[in-house]
Formats: C-alpha cells, structure tokens, sequence
C-alpha cells in the first residue's frame, strides 16, 4: 500500500501540464473558490460580505475612496460622504470625470481630498465642507489713483509699482496664494506727496473667504527711471460681498515705506516670477510622491496671445471692434464696461498710446459682467515693445475660444482670420506641483513622459519613484525635488490593460497587463500570474476588460483582481486574489461589483454591487463571518423543523439557512403559498415574533490536480482519502472523487463535530466532541472511481455559518497490474 501526503495547499496551477509534479505540485489546485490560501500550505474559506446598508445610492457608483475616517463615493455626477452606519450624506452635484475611459482619481495633501473631474481638479477641506475647486485664481489688472492730502508717503517726480495677490487660509490653516497680478506702474507727476488709491478687477470665483495682498515696490529715483519688481506687502484687505457683487476691490495704500512687510514670493530675491502659484491643470489621473503633487494627462487654461501694432491712423481706431467668444469689444472715445467700450488713447506718444489702449482693453475684459469665459492680462514687460495682451479661459481645459477683430490687421497676429486659445492638450505630460503646495504648479513645471501619441493611463507613486503606464510603455519618474526629477523608460514591452487594477501594494505596483498580473519595481517587471494565464490571456479579447479593478488588503497581504469575465457584462463578477506571502492565487465571486476600497479605519474591504450599494465584509472571526446575502423576516410561528414567516421573498432558496439567535438550519424545502420553510435540524426556543435571518451560503469549491503518486503511468488501486482540518467549523461538505477513467465526480458527505454533540460523531473521525481544534475525516473512494492513473479531488461547502482551514490530504493507494477487467 502506498501513499501520497499532500501537506502544502499550494493554490491555483492551471496553466502548465497538470500530471507533472514540476509544473503542477502535489498540493495545487484545478479550482479555488471563494477561499484564500493567507498561511503557507493551508486554504480556507473566505469571509462574506453583507449589505452595507439598505439605501441605494444614487445614480452610477463609479469610484470610493477615503478620506480621514469615512467613505467617499462618486456616483455618476455626484459626490456622497458615509455618516458611518450606511447613511449618505450628498456633497457635491455637477461632478463628473475628466473622461469617461477614467475613474474618478483623489490623493490626500495638508488634510484636503483633492480629485480629478471634468471641470478641473476639486478638493474637499474636511467632511464637512462643499467642494472647491483647487487652486487660487490668478489676480487680475488694477488701476490707481493719486491722492495729495492726508497720510502721504509718495514723492513727486518718482514712480513706484504694484502686484496684487488673492490669498485664502483653509479650513486645515493651510494659506494659499495665487498668482500675482500684472504689474501697475504709477507715476506722480504733480507738485505734491500722495498716497494711492488702488481698484482692482476681481475673478468671478472668489468668496469672503478670500482676501488681497497688495505688494508696492520702493519709489524709483526719479520720474525716468523704472522702479523695481522688489516689491513689498503694503496690506491687506478682505473680500467683502459687495465687492463681489461689484466685481473689483478697492484698496487705499497709506502704508509709509519703514512699515512695508515681507517680501512677495514672486521677487526675484525670492521664488521669481516664473515659479509663481498656478492652479492645477485639469488632469485624469493624480498621485502624491515625497510631498509633491502630480498630474497626469493633463491640459491648461487655454491661451492666446496677440499685439497691438498701432492705434488711430493704419493702426485700431475708434468704432473698430474685438469679438472673444461671441463677446463684442468696441474702441471708443472712453471706457465704459457696461458697454464693453474701451477707449482707444491719442494723446500720448505712439508707445504710450498702445500701452494705455491695450491697457482700457484688458480692464474692460476683465470688467464687463457679459464676459463669462475669459480674461485679458498685459504681457508686455519693461524694455519690450507695448501693446502685448493675453487671453486667458477662465477654466483649465476648457475649449478653444476664437479671437478675431474688424480690424485684424491691426494686430500681430493678423486675427482677421480667428486666433483660437491653446490649452496644451498633453495627453503624455505630468505637471508637478511645489513641495508640499498641492494647488500651486508652476506652467513650466511639467515633464514629458515618452511619446505625445500615447496618453498616460496611470501614475503609481511609491516610496522612491513613479511609475508610469503608457501603451508605449511603463515609465519610472525618480529624484527628489523637481530640478532632480528624471523619467526614464523601465520596460517597453508590458502594457497595461486595466487602469484601475494599477495600485499600490507592498511597495510595489501591481497591476493587470498584456502579460498577466506583474509587480513592477525598480528592478523591472515581474510576472507573478503565470500559473493561472491561461483564463488571464483569454480576457484579452473581452471588450469590457477595461472595466476590471483591483484593491490592496495589505493586512491580509494580498492584491485582489476583479475582472468581467465575458464581455457582456458591465460589472466583474470574478476575482483573482493574490497572496504574496504564499505566492498563491485563489478565486472569488461577490456577485456584480464595480469598484472596491479597503476602509482603514475598521480595515474592512468594502464594494459597489451591480445595484449601486455597498457591501461590507464580515469580520467578526467567529462563524458568522461565513455567509453572504441575508434578508431578515419575522417568525410567525413554529413546529419542529417548520418555520411560518411572515414573508418569503423569491431570493430565498432551498440550501440557504436560516438563524436566530444561536439557532440555525439549513433550508430543504419551502412552500411559498404559505411562507412556510423547512429546515434540516429541529430546535427549541424560537422565538415567534421576533427577527429571523435568511442567509446566503458561500459557495467554496476546491479541485485538486490530478493525485498520481510521482507516477502518472502507473496503474492504481485507490482506496481511501483523509482530510486534515485544522479548526474546523462546519456542518457538512461535500467530497467527490473522480480518475482519468471516469471524470464524472462521485460525492460522499462528511460531517464535523463542531457541530455536533457526544454520540453523533461519526465512528473513527474525531475525538474529544466538540472542542478539537483539529480534525481528521477519512473516507472510501466510492465505487467507479478506484481505478486509475491518477485522480482528483472536489471539496464544496454550500452551507452558511461553514469554514474551514484544509491543512492537508493523504491518499492510500495500490499499485495494480496494466491488465485487469
């Protein structure tokens, strides 16, 4: 008599020829399912998931996300917080994605939540809070105005400057600023000191919540020389409602030299005016490395840029028109922003005819309340030929907008044809962010990542790099601060097929790609799903593949793959869990499911189901962690192993169980005329009157490879199998037998005495009644399937409240002669 000892649950091998010990080792699995394999050499079942709660959130579950202690959900257009017990809290209407190939993506920086949408990135500054968008607007052009009596401080004869900065602090403390204005020189040509009086156009997005920092430079030595862009805080002041209401600030700067405050970021003594804080791009994807914020696919507020050549004469005259976006700007003998007239300047030389036309120009863009998509600043810098105005869309992202002119040649370009704005569309650039600054990037602070021909699918931020997912490649970003920052082509052979199966985990990034499951790390790409790439690969040509997800359980150190498993479903119903300490794959099925989390405040996983609620998983660690699905009824009443409820819902089959209290039964039959159900066990003590619970089982099934001694061509006699469990915590399972000679399964039951009392333990199984925590059950090879090269072995439990850890299995066996009958 011989023996093979499987002792090393090894998890799914399916992939490679199965009758050889090499490519399939004693202890793998044809079949997983629904179980985990978390200790080396044991399977188990997994854990169920229940109804998070009741309520259907609305719409369209697309993504959840964390942020602080509670769930986050993006349901179609809107964003709904958890209150903690199942209840949703809407938060925000009218946010939809950057794309509709792309899942809402978030990262958390100074305690905001910020995330992509189709309007640019958001953010939330606590749970309380409506959504923003991220980023201070840049501020826009001002004018000034002497004043010769009272606190005075300017000088006759001399010039000074000013910039202008909209500010805010957060509900976290955090103070941001944005981009300073162009800038204002102002000269005092009269016979007396003056202070200034200062009016400045204000952007259509600010709230009371924000303020302006006015920064004045020191006045020049005298009337012909240009002051400085030094330039100090003079004050500041807060935006009131009626400022909003009139669409400029005014601010009346007395401050005397000796009491100037700190320096504006933007000196260049400082950051310099190109490091100033920008909003954030729209993007589709985002993450956070060592402090830095970076998007991905990304594209900016859409520009365009042009020149006054002249004014009167060839030049613009009064009567001539500028139409941006269907807006009619007028010359004119005088501004009026009502009538979006600007006045076209004479009385000056020609340079400062332009200036100051240009400069009528953008006040009135900026001040006509019919203006609803852009803005205009000066661009034309000290030493450089006047007249240069920037248009700018008041979004990033938004659509190119036209520009043309009834005297289009008139301007350089000649907009006679439209000048349409540019946002720099760059599907293949990352923006980055100044350290610890989510919402201030820099323009010229972005990098191309491989071809412009091929978008960024995903950026993975780890401890030391980036990693980058392209269909041209995968690329890794390194370095430490943006001048050190490198990109770098890691492989160019691997593409990603699932953008949101690409996560971190471990501290590497794992995701599903053209070569099955890899990780991928400094080192390379490693293919980790070989042993299972045969269904892997077959999903390539499902066109919803795309729709496949993955979450990181890093407590149970696993990386967990839903994918739909044909193409016409619109949700997953399979996943593939990945164990990296064990380096095993097993199966599950939830059900439909769309997007996934794992809460790490209760360290739960957590998912969307096909009918746009949330289910949670079961972790108790007792056995009523060991169903899925309930739905609760009321007992009417009892006799003996008949139960009349008040209601039998049609999702109630025979093989479900029932439970109140420590009382439970698995259902053989019912009668839905009388909502009567039948259970397999009598008890005493129910409870009429009170809640019963009708439960789902999780239906685990485990096949082993083909058992052939270390000899596939050897004849066998077999004669019996024993399974060792350790814990076990089940009723009854199933074992079928099957060999080469016969495939058809032939099943036999064995019952644990978890269960069970003293004198119902089937004779020779256990010892010691119900308190072994280990057990072995032995059983005969059925008729039929006794004989044979090799032999597999099916294990199922379809009963709720089962669980079991498969320790392992040991097979006696004869070898027999080729020739029998």
């Amino acid at each position: 008599m011989k023996q093979t000892l499987t002792v090393n649950l090894q998890g799914l091998f399916i992939n490679n020829n199965p009758i050889s010990s090499e490519t399939a080792p004693l202890g793998s699995l044809k079949e997983a399912l629904n179980t985990v394999v978390n200790r080396q050499g044991i399977i188990s079942s997994r854990r169920g998931f229940s109804n998070y709660s009741d309520e259907i959130v609305g719409g369209d579950i697309s993504s959840i996300f964390q942020y602080r202690d509670k769930l986050i959900i993006h349901s179609e257009d809107r964003i709904f917080r958890d209150e903690g017990n199942g209840e949703w809290t809407q938060l925000a209407t009218n946010i939809e994605l950057a794309d509709i190939s792309y899942k809402l993506r978030s990262v958390q920086s100074k305690n905001n939540l910020y995330f992509t949408s189709n309007k640019g990135i958001k953010k939330l500054e606590s749970l309380e809070s409506s959504v923003k968008d991220a980023g201070i607007p840049k501020a826009l052009n001002g004018n000034a105005v002497l004043v010769d009596s009272g606190a005075t401080w300017f000088p006759t004869g001399t010039n000074v400057a000013y910039r202008v900065v909209i500010g805010t602090n957060d509900i976290n403390g955090n103070l941001l600023l944005g981009s300073p204005s162009q800038r204002l020189i102002l000269s005092n040509t009269g016979t007396q000191e003056a202070y200034v009086d200062l009016t400045f156009n204000l952007p259509d997005n600010v709230t009371t919540d924000y303020f302006i920092q006015v920064y004045r430079s020191e006045t020049s030595l005298n009337i012909d020389v240009e002051p400085s862009d030094e330039l100090k805080l003079a004050g500041q002041k807060n935006i009131t409602s009626t400022d909003i209401t009139n669409r400029y600030i005014t601010f009346s700067d007395k401050q005397i030299p000796e009491l100037l405050g700190a320096s504006l970021y933007t000196n260049q003594s400082q950051e310099s005016l190109v490091n100033a804080n920008d909003v954030p791009p729209f993007a589709k994807d985002i993450c956070q490395y060592k402090n830095f914020t970076i998007y991905a696919n990304t594209k900016l507020v859409g520009r365009a840029t042009f020149s006054f050549l002249g004014v009167n004469g060839d030049g613009f005259n009064i009567g001539d028109t500028i139409t941006i976006d269907g807006v009619v700007y007028t010359g004119a003998s005088g501004n009026s922003s009502a009538l979006a007239q600007f006045e076209v300047v004479g009385s000056g030389t020609p340079a400062q005819n332009l200036e100051a036309t240009a400069y009528n120009f953008v006040d009135i863009v900026n001040s006509h309340s019919g203006n609803t998509s852009h803005y205009a600043f000066y661009t034309s810098s000290a030493g450089s030929i006047p007249g240069q105005v920037t248009i700018e869309t008041r979004n990033t992202g938004a659509d190119s907008i036209n520009i043309t002119s009834s005297k289009g040649t008139a301007f350089l370009p000649d907009i006679t044809i439209p000048l349409k704005t540019d946002n720099d569309t760059s599907p293949h650039k990352i923006y980055i962010s100044k350290l610890d600054q989510p919402e201030a990037v820099p323009t010229y602070q972005f990098l191309p990542v491989g071809s412009k021909n091929f978008p960024i699918l995903r950026v993975i931020a780890l401890r030391d790099s980036v990693f980058i997912f392209k269909k041209d490649g995968i690329f890794e970003l390194t370095g430490e601060n943006f001048p050190s920052f490198r990109i770098n082509l890691l492989d160019s052979s691997t593409q990603l097929i699932a953008p949101e199966s690409a996560i971190t985990f471990a501290n590497n990034c794992f995701a599903f790609t053209d070569q099955g499951i890899v990780s991928v790390s400094s080192s390379g790409v490693e293919v980790l799903s070989y042993d299972i790439e045969t269904p892997l690969i077959q999903l390539l040509a499902n066109t919803n593949v795309k729709k496949s997800f993955a979450v990181a359980y890093d407590s149970e150190r696993s990386y967990i793959l839903f994918v739909p498993s044909n193409e016409s479903l619109n949700e997953c119903d399979i996943a593939y869990v990945y164990n990296q300490f064990t380096n095993t794959f097993t199966q599950w099925n939830l059900g439909l499911v769309k997007a996934g989390i794992l809460n790490r405040t209760d360290n739960k996983l957590y998912f969307a189901d096909a009918d746009n609620r949330i289910i949670q998983e079961r972790k108790t660690f007792s056995s009523q962690d060991y169903y899925d699905k309930e739905i609760e009824a009321t007992l009417v009443s009892f006799t003996d192993n008949e139960l009349v409820l008040n209601e039998l819902l049609t999702e109630v089959k025979i093989g479900d169980s029932v439970s109140q209290g420590s009382r439970n039964g698995v259902i053989i039959d019912l009668d839905r005329n009388t909502n009567t159900i039948y259970i397999d066990r009598v008890f005493e003590g129910w409870e009429s009157g009170q809640t019963v619970k009708l439960v789902k089982p999780i239906d685990v099934r485990i096949i082993t490879n083909p058992i052939t001694g270390n000899n596939p061509s050897e004849m066998k006699n077999f004669l019996q199998a024993t399974f060792n469990f350790n814990n076990p915590s089940f009723r009854k399972l199933s074992i079928s037998f099957n060999t080469n000679f016969n495939d058809t399964f032939i099943k036999t039951d064995i019952n644990s005495s978890s269960n069970l009392g003293w004198g119902q333990i089937p004779w020779g199984q256990s010892w010691g009644g119900s308190s072994s925590s280990s057990a072995s059950f032995r059983t005969l090879y059925p008729a039929n399937t006794t004989r044979g090269l090799w032999s597999s072995i099916k294990i199922e439990s379809k009963q709720a409240f089962n669980s079991f850890d498969l320790m392992g299995i040991s097979v006696l066996y004869d070898g027999i002669s080729e020739r029998f009958r």
